[in-house]
């Protein structure tokens, strides 16, 4: 499973292992999409329009999938 951390409206996504391609949705607490991207780095960053709850969505090429919902301050 990806380690997520969050910091001053940024979310940060670290894979963990060897790193693969991945998909990454960022989502709302009120499901709506903030942003996407595919890649195969092994860390990701975002940055977020406000503090807030958001889910994220990771899917990865193996077919694993995985959601949390992290508090950005």
């Amino acid at each position: 499973d990806p380690v997520l951390t969050t910091s001053a409206q940024k979310i940060t996504i670290t894979q963990q292992g060897e790193a693969q391609e991945m998909q990454v949705t960022v989502l709302n607490a009120n499901g709506q999409l903030i942003r996407s991207v595919s890649s195969a780095d092994s860390t990701v960053e975002f940055d977020v329009p406000a503090a807030g709850i958001y889910i994220i969505v990771t899917s990865f090429e193996n077919g694993k999938t995985s959601s949390e919902k992290i508090m950005v301050n």
